[in-house]
């Protein structure tokens, strides 16, 4: 078997374990890979710290981490999204399944998140026309989406039926129902005896929230133990693609004089908890819009419900509803009808009975074939034996890419700089508040010794002026005596030749 790594753009159980929908679906590989004795490893962004869960081993998604990628692993699985570039552009060596399941393409078109163009183009498109042009090999998750990237691909000039480069295996629930903790994490904001209906997941611009809310209040006075709980509403990995919508929802639910009623919105919850909301609810329900998106999707949210074997309310416009339908898993309405969603979630609620029905159908499918030991099987027989593509594309359509690689490449040399302006700036500010303290303190010393020389030069003149005074006091007392006048005249006769001559006869 081989060494498989995997690459999850979200950081999945550690330390949070906030999960998304794609987080689910590559766990779900990487544990039935590793049941059918491949080495598992996941590779995650945001990578937190390595440790074991389940015999797979996580580790950092990083080009310096993964540098001998070739030498440890013989295959990798990435899933499309946005970040597909860390990958192609810096670290693929190996042969290189990637996963379509999630259409980035045609969901970016939904989201409004600045200019939405902007958006559709580097989240959506060139992503994937990256993952198209580069990968090995192909999954989806239903027949829609194959024929979908088909298209794609011969656009590309990518001939996949004669090289078989695309297969469907979609994600799906596991044979034996996982066992949920003994514990309830709804009654704790909903009351007990409550009849649950469970929204779990994000509130994306294609689900139709609004028509299932307002269904609320002729589902309540009906029958008054109803409650509708959505769990996860606002995602925590994407947050601006949710709170618009989340804000929404909370808004409708209280101006309806619902909420925390018998509507109710709870945080993101952990893998075991969801198991445990599961065995709490009657049914799930999810609605959405009759789009593009929702043809081409495949509802992990839905696959999630049929695991732990719990009926699901769902829209008729995916390949999903119409396996609910015809195997009576649950109850299936068309788009935008509040009618339908009203009597189809009391029928829900009449008993016991009704659910333990679906359950059983439920178990019946998994039993015959939908489950992931056995939808897993083309990603098992590429990761056995895997290859690169030598089927080259005729059509290149890379103008796109290297301008965007280019723009990344600038964002990463500015942040470096700014990193290191910063730390160079902080590095001279810190020289010039030393040499301004001894400046300062050198200003301070020389102030210092120039007041004591002026203090100095003060008591001089000080005693100058006592002395002088004392000499005027002493010439005044001497004129005023009797000798002052002999002394006047030998003066005089001094500085007479005479004078001059008698001293030299008196030396």
């Amino acid at each position: 078997m081989s060494r498989v790594v995997c690459f999850s753009y979200e950081r999945m159980f550690y330390p949070d374990d906030k999960l998304s929908g794609p987080g689910y679906r590559l766990w779900a590989i990487a544990t039935s890979l590793t049941k059918k004795g491949h080495k598992v490893s996941i590779a995650e962004l945001s990578h937190a710290k390595d440790y074991l869960k389940e015999g797979i081993s996580f580790i950092s998604w990083d080009s310096i981490r993964l540098k001998d990628i070739q030498k440890e692993f013989d295959v990798a699985i990435v899933p499309l999204s946005a970040y597909v570039w860390k990958y192609f552009y810096k670290i693929r060596r190996i042969p290189t399944l990637v996963d379509l399941t999630t259409p980035i393409a045609v969901e970016s078109m939904a989201h409004s998140i600045g200019d939405s163009s902007d958006f559709f183009m580097h989240d959506g498109v060139i992503p994937t026309y990256l993952a198209l042009s580069e990968g090995d090999y192909f999954v989806c998750s239903n027949e829609m989406q194959k024929h979908f990237y088909t298209g794609m691909l011969a656009m590309l000039g990518i001939n996949t039926i004669k090289n078989n480069l695309i297969a469907v295996a979609p994600y799906a629930p596991e044979k034996k129902k996982p066992e949920a903790e003994k514990r309830k994490v709804l009654e704790s904001a909903v009351g007990k005896d409550r009849k649950i209906m469970l929204w779990l997941g994000s509130l994306f611009s294609w689900y139709d929230y609004k028509t299932l809310i307002r269904a609320m209040k002729d589902i309540s006075k009906a029958e008054p133990a109803a409650c509708l709980v959505f769990a996860g509403g606002l995602n925590p990995h994407i947050r601006e693609l949710t709170q618009n919508n989340y804000d929404e929802a909370v808004s409708e639910a209280k101006k309806l004089g619902l909420l925390g009623k018998n509507i109710f919105f709870i945080d993101w919850i952990s893998p075991e908890d969801r198991l445990c909301a599961y065995e709490e609810a009657m049914f799930t329900v999810v609605t959405s819009y009759n789009t593009t998106e929702s043809q081409l999707s495949y509802r992990t949210r839905v696959v999630d419900s049929l695991n732990s074997r719990v009926p699901v309310l769902c829209t008729d416009n995916d390949d999903l509803s119409k396996l609910i339908s015809s195997k009576k898993m649950g109850a299936v309405i068309p788009v935008g009808d509040a009618e339908s969603l009203i009597r189809e979630a009391l029928f829900l609620m009449k008993d016991r009975k009704t659910i333990e029905r679906c359950s059983r159908n439920i178990e019946k499918e998994i039993q015959v074939g939908f489950n992931i030991e056995e939808t897993i099987r083309p990603i098992h027989e590429f990761c056995s034996k895997p290859e690169k593509r030598t089927a080259e594309g005729c059509l290149d359509f890379r103008e796109a890419i290297p301008a965007m690689k280019a723009k990344i490449t600038d964002l990463e040399y500015i942040r470096d700089d700014k990193l290191a302006t910063n730390e160079t700036l902080a590095r001279e500010l810190a020289k010039y508040d030393q040499r301004f303290s001894q400046v300062l303190e050198d200003k301070v010393r020389s102030e210092e010794d120039l007041r004591a020389q002026i203090a100095s030069l003060r008591d001089e003149l000080s005693k100058q002026a006592e002395a002088n005074l004392k000499m005027r006091e002493f010439a005044g007392r001497f004129r005023g005596s009797i000798v002052f006048p002999m002394y006047r005249l030998t003066s005089t006769i001094g500085k007479t030749g005479f004078g001059r001559f008698f001293q030299k006869i008196l030396k």
